[in-house]
């Protein structure tokens, strides 16, 4: 069963464009590709996992901070950076750029 709200737009839309609510349908049935071709495709993501255990011991329970914090340093500035810290960031960094 089609829901009303959906199937009333689309009559008034098949209205306005001088076709039937029917042909409507038809068309968009037309343009959904069957699963079998979706799948058939060739496409895979590629697997991007690393090998391990997941987190270390000591950042199981960490914050993301925390974690971003030990794996880029002083790289990328967290809202408890101090001036002093700033200062020490390379002159080409553009906290913008990653917002």
């Amino acid at each position: 069963m089609i829901a009303e709200e959906l199937l009333g737009e689309t009559g008034k839309h098949a209205r306005a464009e001088g076709t039937t609510l029917r042909t409507m349908i038809e068309e968009g049935l037309r343009t959904v590709p069957p699963q079998s071709e979706v799948s058939e495709s060739g496409f895979k993501l590629p697997d991007g996992s690393f090998r391990g255990d997941g987190l270390r011991p000591d950042a199981q329970e960490s914050s993301w901070e925390e974690i971003r914090s030990l794996s880029y340093g002083d790289l990328i500035p967290t809202s408890s950076v101090t001036a002093g810290h700033a200062a020490n960031l390379p002159r080409t960094w553009d906290p913008g750029r990653f917002r």
